[in-house]
């Protein structure tokens, strides 16, 4: 009795004239089932690395996004720019299309709020303006 018998009884079993057959299948099973893991962990090693590359465009992108609507000088198309756009895979339009979208929002806020401190900074200075002049024509009679 071989190691391919006391392993697997039920394979043996269903083809027992024939052992070498039973080795074959048995290799051709696991050569496969290696072959499968293999893959599945290569295709999640290239799955993680579109990923963290997708990360990468979209932080470079929020970091580089101009919003000509601030009141910014708008410059000439970017060549490097494009390029960088047409690598980006249509699936992931949408997502890329609301990331932006909230890219703009949140720095429209972010200008709106700075507009606002610097209205309220620039009121203070005038009220305090205003008041130390009061103050000297009430004190120099």
């Amino acid at each position: 009795m071989g190691f391919y018998e006391t392993c697997f009884p039920s394979i043996s079993a269903l083809i027992p004239h024939r052992p070498a057959l039973v080795q074959v299948v048995t290799l051709a099973g696991v050569a496969f089932s290696v072959a499968l893991i293999c893959g599945l962990a290569l295709s999640y090693v290239i799955y993680r690395w579109a990923q963290a590359e997708e990360k990468q465009q979209l932080a470079w992108l929020y970091e580089n996004v101009k919003l000509p609507v601030l009141g910014e000088e708008e410059e000439g198309p970017e060549e490097e720019g494009q390029e960088e756009s047409t690598h980006l895979l249509p699936e992931n339009e949408r997502e890329l299309d609301k990331f932006i979208q909230s890219v703009i929002r949140s720095q429209r806020r972010k200008h709106i709020e700075k507009k606002r401190l610097s209205k309220e900074q620039m009121l203070v200075k005038e009220v305090k303006i205003k008041d130390s002049v009061h103050d000297a024509r009430l004190g120099s009679p």
